[in-house]
């Protein structure tokens, strides 16, 4: 989450939060970006792949990254897209904070 909302990256555009505060944001963030890429991946995955997804990580040896990379041609795209629209919701709801 560094290079998304780091505390430095925050008190730059006036967003001052307490420690405690910090880490619940990024927490909730890191939780809401990897939950909105497994959606979107699901999403574009046919029923075989969901088949061969579910075998590996009932597998108990599953490499989800690789093999995501392997199977998802679009998935930095789809990295990037979740990035931003996450970004977008934080700022809408930033005067929350």
């Amino acid at each position: 989450m560094d290079a998304l909302l780091s505390k430095k990256f925050l008190d730059s555009i006036g967003v001052s939060l307490d420690e405690s505060t910090y880490r619940a944001l990024e927490q909730h963030s890191q939780e809401s970006l990897q939950a909105r890429i497994i959606e979107a991946v699901i999403d574009l995955l046919d029923e075989q792949q969901l088949e061969d997804l579910q075998a590996l990580r009932l597998s108990g040896q599953f490499e989800m990254e690789t093999w995501l990379q392997a199977n998802v041609p679009d998935l930095n795209y789809i990295i990037e897209d979740e990035i931003a629209i996450l970004l977008g919701d934080i700022a809408e709801s930033s005067d929350k904070l």
